[in-house]
């Protein structure tokens, strides 16, 4: 649970922040990655501006709730009606969340633009790289396998009580 709400507080600046400035000149130009989806939408790329979207920016938030509202509703012991659900969603969900792949891209694009100015990396950047180690950490740690076990095992002994109490 704490790695997941470390990563949604993370988020916030990886996304929102300059990722990296880059000056030519004099004249500097800093992007967040939400501006790149912008930008690609701007440039008539819908199609690819929604994919970086998706897998940058909302998939990893939305996997990092899920995850979180998993965690703490098992926690508070809600019942198994409001965390099915979930998991099943998270299933959905993991295969979209590519920060792995979006910071190649970033190193990539990093050692291309050194050669043309002063590059300087922005808190955004360090924000990404620890979003992305909570991120891989908490999928590591997180067992969805083993959380659907245990809420069938509780099912199952909710039924037994319930058919117990409707024979007494």
């Amino acid at each position: 649970m704490a790695l997941s709400l470390a990563g949604l507080i993370l988020a916030l600046p990886a996304n929102l922040l300059p990722i990296m400035t880059l000056s030519i000149l004099g004249k500097a130009n800093a992007n967040t990655m939400i501006n790149g989806a912008w930008q690609l939408l701007q440039a008539d790329y819908w199609w690819m501006a929604a994919l970086v979207f998706i897998c940058s920016v909302l998939a990893p938030i939305v996997v990092l709730t899920v995850r979180f509202a998993v965690c703490l509703l098992i926690s508070v012991k809600a019942p198994l009606r409001l965390i099915a659900p979930l998991l099943k969603s998270y299933q959905h969900l993991t295969h979209w969340a590519m920060l792995d792949v979006y910071m190649l891209g970033i190193l990539v694009a990093f050692i291309k633009m050194m050669e043309l100015g002063d590059l300087h990396v922005g808190l955004a950047m360090y924000s990404f790289v620890a979003l992305l180690l909570l991120f891989n950490w908490s999928t590591a740690v997180f067992h969805p396998k083993a959380l659907w076990q245990e809420l069938k095992q509780g099912q199952d002994l909710e039924q037994d009580l319930t058919s117990e109490e409707s024979q007494s």
